[in-house]
């Protein structure tokens, strides 16, 4: 029962994930900053919720933890990029973020990080522990 929520949990944060970055550009009638940030959000508790709900075996991390813990790694990735794309804003006097944009990338990418610290010690997955043994 608990891998059924816990996959139907991942299945319904796609929608979530995809609908705060329509929402954010303009797909939904006006753009709103804080209705795609709370999307983002919750799709973040969403994964997180279904890591949680999936406890594996003693000596496994388990498939759906492991799912969970890529999105938040690949969501952080964002910040770096926007660090990037900063500096070469500011190099060559180009625009390619707006500021609603970048707001949402730094907020979302600094939760997903702040939750990769969070999850990687008590999910196990700082040990060398494989996903399947």
């Amino acid at each position: 029962m608990r891998k059924i929520l816990s996959g139907l949990l991942l299945l319904g944060a796609i929608p979530i994930v995809f609908g705060s970055g329509a929402v954010l550009s303009r797909r939904f009638g006006a753009p709103s900053l804080f209705s795609s940030i709370a999307l983002g959000l919750l799709a973040q508790a969403t994964v997180l919720t279904a890591g949680f709900v999936a406890t594996p075996k003693e000596s496994k991390t388990g498939l759906v933890r492991s799912i969970a813990f890529t999105f938040f790694l690949v969501q952080s990735i964002g910040g770096a990029i926007l660090f990037v794309s900063f500096i070469y804003e500011r190099l060559m006097h180009v625009v390619f973020i707006e500021s609603r944009e970048s707001a949402y990338g730094f907020t979302l990418s600094s939760s997903a990080l702040v939750l990769v610290l969070f999850t990687a010690s008590p999910w196990h997955l700082m040990k060398g522990r494989t996903i399947m043994k």
